[in-house]
């Protein structure tokens, strides 16, 4: 995954869960291949799961927000990256895409 191989890592964690069960970190590493290659539902609903988990939720609220701008829903990537922030209130790398986020669809409700 790290070498940017998604679609070799998707198979491999595919066959993990399967064979070892779901597990937080197997879930997080499985969608985000599924998100890279442009799985958007698969990966939404593994990450829709870990946040009723209780797994790894900031991240994967995280990952919905990012999904949710790939479709063009702001109000949903403001809706999650909001709750991001709300479980991990200091990381700023939630911030900084909270400050992009509104820079960018400001001028659409200015007009």
């Amino acid at each position: 995954m790290l070498s940017g191989e998604y679609p070799k890592a998707a198979v491999l964690y595919a066959a993990l869960i399967e064979s070892q069960g779901q597990s937080e970190l197997y879930s997080r590493d499985y969608a985000y291949c599924l998100f890279m290659l442009g799985r958007l539902e698969e990966a939404d609903r593994i990450f829709k799961r870990m946040i009723a988990k209780g797994w790894l939720p900031g991240f994967a609220c995280y990952m919905r927000y990012r999904i949710a701008v790939e479709r063009k829903n702001w109000a949903a990537a403001d809706r999650y990256l909001a709750r991001a922030l709300e479980l991990e209130p200091a990381n700023q790398k939630y911030r900084d895409a909270q400050a992009r986020l509104h820079d960018a669809v400001k001028p659409a409700y200015s007009q």
